[in-house]
This record gives C-alpha cells, structure tokens and sequence, in this order.
C-alpha cells in the first residue's frame, strides 16, 4: 500500500511503500498510473536510501532534504565522558521527585484530559498549530491506542508527554507527539527522552528515532546536485529564522547516526505543484500555521527590514520593463515613436487629476486595515492604520506576491504596537477577503448592469460578462444574509470564512468598491475622449481585464491585464493611444506610491532604531 494525500495538483507519500520488497516496484508503476488517470503529480515524502535506485529506474527525480537522527540502543549508555550531561539531568529530576510514567492502552479519559491541557498549552506557547500529515496531531481516538510516556512532578501532576511508535521492520521505536507545559523546568525533555531510550533497550528495541532534522546534510558533497547546494545555503543562513541547526546540536547530545531522508518526485516543472501539496496537507491548507506565527514574524519581516532599502524598486522596476515587453509583443506593427507621441498628448489637467485620484484611493485603501483592526477587536489610531496600509499597499502592488510582501509589512508594524500573531493573521485574512468582496460587489453590478463580450483569449463558456455578474451579486448577496443572520463562522472545505456583523460588512464592501472605483478611474482619465466610451464601459472592461489577470496567475497580471483591456477597447480607441496611457498609469498608481512607501518604510525604521539605541543607552546606565 502506499499512504498518500492529494492536494492540487500533486499526490504526495508519506514514506515508500509498505509491503514485501518484491511487490514495491508494480505498486509504484501502478501508483503512477493511477495518478496520470487523475491528472496529479506523484511524489514522496521522508524515503529511505535503500530504494532509491527503484525510483530511479522508474523516471523519478530525487532529492536529499535532511537526516534523521536515530539513536543506537544496543550501544547506548549514560556512563562515561558521553553520557555526563544526559546522567546530570536524569539525576537531578529523579533527586527532586519527579518520574515519567508509562501508560499502557487504552488510555482513559480523565488522563487524555490532562494531555489535551498539556497539548492546548504548548500550542499556545509555539502560537502556531497542528501538523497534518508528515507529524501526528492530538486526537483522542489515536492516543488512546498508543503507550504514552508522561513527566510526572512530585505531586504527580502531568507537565510533559511523548506517545510511543513501535517500527516493526526495522526494530525501532520513535514518538509521534511530544507536548510539554511552557512553565516546565529546563532539561525536562533531556529527562523525557534519557528515560524512554532506557524504557525501550529494555523493550528489546535495537534503535530509537528521535526524527528529522531537515536540511542537514542536504549539499554537502561536492557532487551534489545544484538543487542541493542551493538548500545548503538556506540551511546556513535560515538558522537566525528557523532553528535547524539548534535542533542538530539538540540531538547530537544523545549521539545518534544520522540516516539520510529524501523526497523523490517526478519531474523538475512538477516540483512547485508537489511541494504546495506537501504544505497545504501538513498545514490543514493554512500557510501561516505550517511555518508557525514565530517563523512569519521573525522571518520575513526581519527579511523585508534587511532588503527593503533596494529589492522592492529593483522588483517593480522589472515588472515595469516587463509589462511594457509583454504589451509591445501584441503591438508590434506600433513603433515606439505614436506611443511616445500618445504619452506627449495627455493633458497636464490628466496627469494631475489622476495623482489627486490616486491619492484619494490611497485613502479609501487606508479602510482594509482601519476596519480590520475593529473586526480583531484592537483599534489603533487612523495615522497608525493609515501608516500601515499606505507602505503595504504601495509595495505589493508593484512588487506583486501581496500575501507574501503585504503580510510581512504588516507582521512588522502590528508587532511592534502589540498585537498578537493571531490577531495579525487575522488582519491579514480580513484584508485579503475584503479585496475579493469588493470585486464581487462592483463587479456584480457593472456586468450585470453593462453586459460586455468576452474575448476568446478567455475561453470562458459564456458569450458576454453578464453570467458572470449574476453569479458575483448571488455571492455578494448570500455574504451579507449570513451576516445578518448567522453568528457562526462559515467553513468551506479547509478555509474559515470568519463571521463580520451587517454594519462592518456594508462598510467592507463601500470601502472595496470605491477603491476598486477610484483604481479604474485613474486610467480612465489618462486616456483620450471618445464619445462610445464613457466611465461605465470603461469600468467594465477594466474590471474584466483585472480578473482575468488575477486568474492568470502571473503576479500582478503582468501582461495579461494590458492584452486583454487592448482586446476590449482598442479599437474604438487607438492602441498606441491605450499604450502610452498604460505606460503613465503604471508610473501614477504603481511605481510613484512605491516610492512614497519605501520612503515612510526607511523612515520608521530610522525612528525605531533611534528609540531601541536610546534604550539600549538607558539600560547599560542602570547596569
């Protein structure tokens, strides 16, 4: 058999196949079959060395992504210069009283009871949540099949707990889930894991897994495949982010061997769908959760600190180089002297009504964060949420990746004015529901209202835009009751569509709309009158072309969003005209306000680096 979860586009394996070696290779070809028939890509997580050549042999790809740490327990012991740190912890809890007892299933309830509280707790210090698929999760039906490990302090109050995991094949035992109290007393664990080796060399078990360390080891070899050098380089310069190398020292303690693991897939285009599969399925479809609240924060706003000063602009100024590539490719017979002459044309009166229009929406923007931080229940003051939102809207809609640059802007800001991880992932949420709210709303009308032709570029099944805008005032319309009524969360597959009062729902979808509004008319005014195209028209056709680049998958719509406004009104409008509002309208609304943003970003970091050295000074004058 081989136990595998599909999510997207890949099917991914947790461990080679289970069963006689002789019968491993069909069940892989007939995997493989299996997953062509459903149009995913098969991979595996975790794979020992010994059949690699199998997969080989098959056409899958391999690739080293850490060691596991495993203890051998025929030659382990406490005595000697080896064993002196892990005997000083063994005798200093067992001198305070403390014991770790072994339960035998079924367990009973009172004691899961007191595990779940253990379990709330760690996961509440960590502030992430559980693993799904490569690391086993709390769940009573499981747990009360499993031996189960427990610190006792001397009252017997439970502080610390491992379920055991026997390895038939290979005579190990390992553990599945190891949860502890946050106020637990340093080297706890060292205790845990002393005891349960000891526990299981008596058991007869040859070898104790004490799990993966990823990246280790990964690109060390001189012949190691590029893939693998890049990795190791992570593996150096993550550690400040992610502690892989704290967790090789950790388990170096209780010198183990360190077993190779690989993840084997089939080919290199496939990697990005199989490696999304592999995070959605041990997150529960939450990205955030997968990396731990601890990792975002830490990660990529310190990242986005150190490269903000360049990498943002260089980004944009790509993208801009980019989109001007991708819109000439559809214009070649256009030289670049009528674009020029199209751009020389725009009126003064044009270029400062859409400055002024862009400003005006970079104030309705400045509502995503002031109405998310109502809805989290920790308002700030409107310069705050104004801050915010002007230098992470300024810098993801022109460097693209929104969920990735606007998320950490905003880990950056919200905690240093005390918000929780929680409540920021909210915010986060919040704002990233509000944007596809908005499009539905104004959507739904402007194609329910202006029926517009679909492009064949599209290949949509329906002939003009009003489908589409029944089927966004449906959505827009079955949002707003379930505000009104439900007071529930509504869950839709592996995503929480979070409950919002009627009043703050309304204020969402006015402050979406006129951003979305005042987004188009920034364009509009950039180009030349023509009598068959008013602001309406227009505006549906900036809103098609919009969606079919958020449907494209290309950040930002790059390319997509220019190619399909040029399908819809030029003609009647002259495309070199179009062309050269286009270029002005991404220099306005995009590259300007990145400038602007960048500016505020360097600025508060010069004030907040002043005010931490001013603390610095103060604390060694009172040492």
């Amino acid at each position: 058999m081989i136990a595998y979860v599909p999510k997207g586009r890949g099917a991914v394996a947790l461990g080679d196949p289970i069963g006689p070696e002789g019968d491993r290779a069909e069940t892989l070809l007939g995997f493989q079959e299996f997953c062509a028939r459903n149009d995913w890509h098969p991979a595996f997580y975790q794979t020992l060395p010994d059949g690699l050549e199998r997969y080989r042999a098959l056409g899958f790809r391999v690739l080293k992504i850490g060691e596991e740490a495993v203890v051998d327990l025929h030659g382990f012991t406490l005595e000697g210069k080896a064993g002196r740190n892990l005997r000083t912890a063994l005798n200093k809890f067992t001198r305070q009283g403390y014991r770790v007892q072994y339960y035998a299933p079924p367990i009973s309830d009172d004691l899961l009871s007191e595990l779940k509280a253990i379990s709330d707790d760690w996961l509440n210090a960590i502030q992430g949540a559980e693993k799904k698929f490569s690391l086993g999760w709390f769940d009573v039906d499981y747990l009360r099949a499993c031996e189960i490990a427990v610190v006792e302090d001397p009252q017997g109050t439970p502080l610390a707990f491992a379920n055991l995991v026997p390895e038939y094949q290979r005579n190990e035992a390992t553990i599945d889930l190891m949860r502890h109290r946050r106020e637990v007393e340093r080297g706890a664990m060292d205790y845990l894991f002393t005891c349960l080796m000891q526990h299981c060399q008596d058991q007869g078990y040859a070898g104790f897994n004490l799990g993966l360390v990823v990246l280790s080891g990964v690109g060390e070899d001189a012949d190691a495949p590029p893939l693998e050098k890049g990795m190791h380089y992570l593996y150096e310069h993550l550690n400040q982010f992610y502690n892989f190398q704290g967790l090789r020292a950790y388990k170096e303690k209780f010198h183990p061997q360190w077993e190779p693991r690989y993840f084997v897939y089939s080919r290199l285009a496939d990697l990005p769908d199989v490696v999304v599969a592999l995070v959605r399925a041990d997150s529960g479809d939450h990205l955030q959760d997968y990396f731990g609240a601890e990792f975002f924060s830490m990660a990529l706003t310190n990242g986005l600190k150190q490269a903000s000063k360049i990498a943002p602009a260089l980004l944009s100024m790509a993208l801009f180089a980019l989109s001007i590539w991708a819109i000439s490719r559809e214009l070649r017979q256009h030289s670049l002297q009528p674009i020029a002459h199209a751009i020389a044309n725009i009126p003064t009166w044009a270029l400062g009504l859409a400055v002024v229009l862009t400003v005006v929406n970079y104030g309705f923007l400045t509502g995503y964060d002031t109405l998310a931080t109502r809805f989290v229940r920790h308002p700030l003051s409107y310069r705050q949420t104004a801050m915010v939102a002007v230098v992470s809207y300024a810098i993801s809609n022109s460097v693209g990746f929104a969920l990735l640059s606007g998320s950490a802007i905003r880990y950056r800001f919200y905690t240093d004015w005390g918000l929780t991880a929680g409540q920021i992932g909210q915010i986060i949420a919040f704002c990233n529901l509000s944007f596809w709210i908005g499009l539905f709303a104004i959507g739904g009308l402007v194609f329910a209202a202006e029926p517009l032709s679909v492009p064949d570029l599209l290949h949509l099944p329906f002939a003009t835009v009003h489908p589409l805008g029944v089927i966004f005032l449906g959505i827009i319309t079955a949002y707003l009751i379930l505000s009104s009524f439900s007071r529930r969360s509504l869950k839709i597959g592996g995503w929480v569509l979070p409950h919002l009062p009627l009043k703050l729902s309304l204020g969402q979808i006015a402050v979406t709309s006129c951003d979305w509004a005042l987004a188009a008319a920034v364009l509009y005014v950039l180009l030349p009158a023509y009598p068959g195209l008013n602001y309406f028209i227009f505006f549906g056709s900036y809103l098609l072309a919009q969606i079919a680049g958020i449907v494209s998958n290309v950040p930002g719509g790059l390319g997509v969003f220019e190619t399909v406004l040029l399908l819809l009104i030029a003609p009647p409008l002259a495309s070199d005209q179009l062309l050269g509002a286009l270029l002005v309208y991404r220099m306005v609304y995009y590259f300007l306000p990145l400038l602007i943003g960048l500016g505020l970003l360097g600025i508060y970091e010069l004030r907040q680096g002043k005010t931490r050295g001013k603390g610095s000074v103060w604390a060694r004058g009172r040492g």
